[in-house]
């Protein structure tokens, strides 16, 4: 519901929820670090710098410890460190924000689908520092697979990336008829 939350652009009710869903809990563990992460986007969100930057530490401390709940399983060291650039990229430090997303790829374990996203996230941190040719490379890797690993969520980040490009960029173009197609 955090997650909802944040997506729906109520930063105060994710930081509340994911604080709701933590207290529970064990303080180490994935679901403590996934319930962490959770908190920090909420700050981020809302701009708060140190509270996010403080959400994050405690997540990452949490993450490397404890229980692995069932229900948090998924929620790997690349799933962590994804997270955590999100976080940086909503405070607008994307150099630190494509570094953490990079190392997140690193991370071989991660399913196929949430490795395109990290991928487009990345393409969308390059744009945005304006490396407009590094994200069509970073984007590019990523499209052929649209077909197979499209879903509602994976469509949003690639339309954000289209956001970020250049509107008469030839490539660009051909990625939005095939957005548009897999929908």
């Amino acid at each position: 519901m955090s997650m909802q939350a944040a997506r729906l652009a109520r930063p105060g009710d994710a930081v509340r929820l994911a604080r709701m869903g933590a207290a529970p809990l064990p303080k180490r563990g994935r679901a403590a670090a996934l319930l962490g992460m959770r908190e920090a986007r909420g700050w981020s969100l809302a701009g708060a710098h140190r509270e996010a930057r403080a959400a994050v530490c405690r997540a990452m401390d949490a993450h490397s410890g404890g229980a692995v709940l069932p229900w948090a399983g998924f929620f790997t060291e690349g799933e962590l460190t994804a997270a955590a650039a999100q976080v940086a990229g909503d405070l607008e430090n994307w150099g630190e924000a494509e570094a953490l997303t990079s190392r997140a790829l690193s991370d071989q374990g991660l399913r196929p689908r949430a490795r395109a996203s990290f991928s487009l996230y990345r393409a969308e941190v390059i744009a945005r520092r304006g490396d407009i040719s590094g994200a069509l490379e970073a984007t590019a890797e990523v499209m052929p697979t649209l077909g197979r690993l499209s879903s509602a969520r994976v469509r949003r980040q690639v339309a954000a990336v289209l956001e970020v490009l250049p509107p008469e960029d030839p490539q660009g173009t051909g990625w939005r008829e095939q957005l548009v197609e897999s929908a």
